[in-house]
């Protein structure tokens, strides 16, 4: 494991205030000279005990872009992610874990709280990065998950979502209206199909 202020000093000749960061290898790092970083302890790339054993290391990517504004607290993001936090965009995440193979990409802002369990294979996007010509349509806006949240394998976040604390978004779920807390969503697009929920 690699701390990721050697990383930042080899490449960049900066100094950042960072404490408990580490990176697994193999990974693909960009960190800009520009992005501002708030960083309590962050493990990237983790790998799971069984891929260890057979030598069969996973890489991720991690990409900090011009202006960038990161915030992160307590998070273990696990082999294979792509995370991207684009041009000027803002990224908050309190307290969690990102599971493998997922896709993080922020262009505007995504907001996630404290003990937020996310699951393999999820998507969480805050921009299509495309128009369609009409005219009510947002190509890009906010996400915001609340505290205590759990989100299940290959579920879809996308822009202008607002998760409440407490709630389940069930595997696959296609999630592109708010979610109240405590509910349990599901489906494609996801529907709250229970209330009131409380999980551990």
């Amino acid at each position: 494991m690699l701390k990721i202020e050697r990383i930042i000093k080899n490449f960049f000749n900066r100094k950042y205030r960072l404490k408990n960061i580490f990176i697994t290898e193999p990974a693909m790092i960009y960190v800009s000279k520009s992005c501002k970083l708030k960083i309590k302890k962050l493990s990237f790339n983790s790998q799971w005990d069984d891929i260890r054993k057979n030598n069969n290391l996973i890489a991720g990517s991690l990409y900090f872009a011009d202006n960038s504004n990161i915030n992160i607290g307590n998070v273990q993001i696990y082999a294979g992610t792509r995370f991207t936090v684009n041009n000027n965009a803002k990224f908050k995440f309190k307290s969690g874990f990102i599971n493998y193979d997922s896709v993080i990409e922020c262009f505007n802002n995504i907001e996630i709280g404290k003990g937020v369990y996310i699951s393999e294979r999820v998507q969480i996007r805050d921009s299509n990065n495309h128009t369609i010509i009409r005219d009510d349509y947002t190509k890009t806006a906010p996400i915001k998950i609340g505290n205590h949240v759990w989100i299940g394998i290959g579920a879809i976040i996308l822009p202008g979502v607002t998760i409440g604390d407490g709630a389940i978004v069930g595997a696959g779920a296609l999630v592109n209206k708010d979610i109240p807390p405590k509910a349990l969503a599901v489906g494609c697009p996801a529907k709250v199909v229970r209330e009131n929920l409380d999980w551990e």
